[in-house]
């Protein structure tokens, strides 16, 4: 696989997020279409409006951007998945990706943050919701 066949793919993407201390800070997950690939910049994908509970879109779509290494994206099995909140509702992505982000860095510069993006390169598990 290249960087350009990830091109209007749909993917579930998770990410947890690492102090320091490799302490949990956090995990997200999000769900979306690549827009755009480059390798120096990276992965671009446009997220799925989230919806709230009368299924009305709650945020514009934007984008998010990864690293451009392909280690951490696989096939994703057939099925209707949900991210943690429960919010967002993907049918039958094409892909998988999940990456793990360490904090280096306990000191802000500014504003600035210090974060190192590495890619799981074991598929991940993932549950998928009923479709009725």
């Amino acid at each position: 696989m290249k960087l350009e066949d990830l091109i209007q793919k749909s993917c579930l993407l998770g990410i947890s997020y690492f102090d320091t201390a490799n302490q949990l800070i956090k995990q997200q997950q999000h769900a979306g279409t690549v827009v755009n690939v480059d390798n120096k910049n990276g992965i671009s994908i446009e997220l799925f409006a989230k919806t709230n509970s009368d299924s009305e879109s709650t945020n514009s779509a934007k984008v998010f951007v990864i690293p451009p290494s392909l280690s951490a994206w696989f096939e994703a099995p057939k099925g209707v998945y949900r991210d943690t909140d429960g919010n967002t509702l993907i049918t039958n992505p094409d892909y998988f990706a999940t990456w793990d982000v360490y904090q280096t860095q306990d000191e802000k510069q500014g504003d600035h943050e210090w974060w190192e993006w590495v890619a799981r390169t074991t598929p991940p598990t993932v549950g998928t919701t009923d479709q009725s």
